[in-house]
């Protein structure tokens, strides 16, 4: 409910504070008072539109604020903070045209504040946010006194749940024409990249063989005569380290000292002995095929004019083998996840069409129910000559369902729509055509008396609403209003 509310250069107010207490306020004066300045200022804060008019004469800027206390529910339903327990509207106009709007301190933009004000507040008279006359509010009136939420929420659930397979459905298919187009060249690759048996380090392990048979004349003439001269010449290292060793040995009993040298020498001539074998060893893998040596020529060629040809080293052809890999078994799983997002909306679409058709039923028999309770009550508000109807019209947008002609949306099949005659004989028309400030707000009291505590809506202004009223009429609306604020 509105708590506080301050005004600051506004039309002929300087500056003016206003505390409201709870239960039923009523503001009385002549006219010319300002009552309707106050109502405008509320509305201002609420998100009506702003004129430089507005501003008092000689001043550059005008500025509202209005504090709310708010309950746990409506906090959450306007995703604030539900411990702080108040909101505070603010509203600045200038000379320029321009106009800021806050929530809490936060600048926030104009449409955000129209929809935190309709959900604090009902302003019903001759004003721009009299819910009553915006049509698609009466849907939310006739689900209020229907008691169809969970029906309602069950509709939007199931079509909120229809346009996530739609997107889904919409980019697989796009995927899956995007894939087509290059999948004949993608396949190519594969078998391409898969033919050539990629092993990652192989390139270095080639060239180092093709280094070794490349040049394997050359290394063999070179190990061999080193080999010959390390162990099998007469007069080779290991045999002349050995007969050092010999003769070193026959001085250790003249000179203890001479052993540790035989030692040394030792280790050499073991160390002479092991490159000899060693040099064996590598003579014996060296292979002088020509065959070999081609296919090693081969086998390296085809490696590097893959690695030209996609500009790609070693590990690049392997993640491009990878990546082609799960782009093709992509496409058959895009092709079965397609076949699964069909079957689930056809599911999804059968029920979303028994529910929405449950809600149809409800709607339609508690519409005429609450067609005949509002115009019950306007008979004991003075507008006895008038017919309140509530019609069921096509929804006209959403998903159309194979079995129906209709198009279901987040609200069901239908949207509701209120109509009056003001005067017998009249035919019906929609509600903002006929109905006056006084009448609509009228109209609002009715209809917020016959739904009671459904309407969650805890601040509600009623402006004009004893215009062309009195007597017996004007006490009628004075007790009805008194009821609806307790």
């Amino acid at each position: 409910m509105l708590v506080d509310l301050w005004i600051k250069n506004l039309a002929l107010v300087e500056q003016a504070s206003v505390s409201l207490g709870s239960g039923l306020n009523v503001l009385t004066g002549e006219t010319g008072a300002g009552k309707s300045l106050l109502v405008s200022a509320i509305d201002l804060a609420l998100g009506a539109r702003g004129s430089v008019d507005r501003i008092r004469a000689g001043c550059q800027h005008a500025e509202v604020v209005a504090r709310f206390e708010t309950r746990e529910d409506v906090a959450e339903k306007l995703g604030m903070d539900a411990d702080r327990g108040e909101v505070i509207l603010r509203r600045v106009l200038d000379r320029k045209g321009r106009s800021r709007s806050y929530c809490n301190d936060e600048p926030i933009t104009l449409k955000r504040l129209k929809e935190i004000g309709a959900v604090l507040a009902d302003l019903h008279g001759q004003h721009e946010q009299q819910n009553i006359l915006r049509v698609e509010t009466h849907g939310e009136y006739l689900d209020a006194f229907a008691e169809a939420k969970d029906l309602v929420l069950q509709v939007s659930g199931l079509v909120d749940r229809l346009s996530q397979l739609q997107h889904e459905r919409d980019e697989l298919e796009q995927s899956i024409q995007d894939q087509s187009s290059r999948r004949e060249l993608m396949e190519f690759q594969r078998e391409e990249l898969s033919r050539a048996h990629l092993e990652l380090g192989e390139e270095e392990t080639l060239g180092k063989k093709l280094r070794i048979l490349g040049n394997a004349s050359k290394l063999i003439e070179t190990m061999e005569a080193a080999r010959t001269k390390l162990s099998e010449l007469d007069l080779s290292a290991e045999a002349l380290v050995g007969d050092a060793i010999r003769g070193i040995e026959s001085l250790i009993h003249v000179d203890p000292a001479f052993r540790a040298l035989a030692q040394d020498l030792e280790t050499a001539r073991i160390s002479i002995e092991e490159s000899s074998r060693e040099l064996e060893r590598r003579l014996s893998e060296i292979d002088r095929d020509p065959e070999e040596l081609s296919q090693t020529e081969t086998r390296l060629g085809v490696l590097r004019d893959l690695q030209r040809k996609y500009r790609l080293d070693e590990a690049g052809l392997l993640e491009k083998l990878k990546s082609l890999e799960n782009a093709l078994d992509s496409d058959h799983n895009a092709n079965a996840r397609l076949a699964e997002i069909e079957k689930e909306s056809r599911a999804t679409e059968k029920n979303l069409l028994k529910v929405a058709t449950e809600l149809t039923v409800l709607r339609t028999r508690s519409a005429a129910r609450l067609a005949r309770s509002v115009s019950k009550e306007l008979k004991g508000l003075g507008m006895s000559g008038s017919q309140f109807e509530v019609r069921l019209e096509p929804n006209g947008k959403g998903h159309r369902i194979a079995k129906s002609s209709d198009l279901i949306g987040r609200g069901g099949a239908e949207r509701a729509a209120f109509y009056l005659t003001a005067n017998p004989g009249e035919p019906p028309q929609p509600l903002a055509k006929v109905a006056s400030g006084g009448e609509a707000s009228r109209v609002m009291l009715a209809l917020k008396n016959v739904l009671g505590n459904l309407d969650p809506v805890g601040f509600l202004i009623f402006d004009e609403i004893d215009t062309g009223i009195g007597g017996a009429v004007a006490e009628a609306v004075g007790s009805r209003l008194e009821a609806l604020s307790k």
